[in-house]
């Protein structure tokens, strides 16, 4: 298992927890990226939407928490 594998299955589980309904990830450094994932849903209501690579996040609404 790579590192970048016990990343995605600590996001994974998470979601199964439900401690959110969904997460993305990413790092990289100056040059190129190095990490992306998401996984688990963007939206729950009033259907169920599934979390994809291009999802934007409203990071004012994030801090709320």
């Amino acid at each position: 298992m790579t590192s970048y594998q016990s990343i995605r299955d600590l996001l994974d589980e998470a979601i199964a927890k439900g401690i959110a309904p969904g997460m993305a990830l990413a790092f990289g450094r100056s040059d190129r990226s190095l990490f992306h994932y998401s996984t688990g849903a963007a939206m729950l209501t009033p259907h169920e939407t599934p979390l994809h690579s291009g999802s934007l996040f409203d990071l004012a609404s994030l801090t709320k928490v």
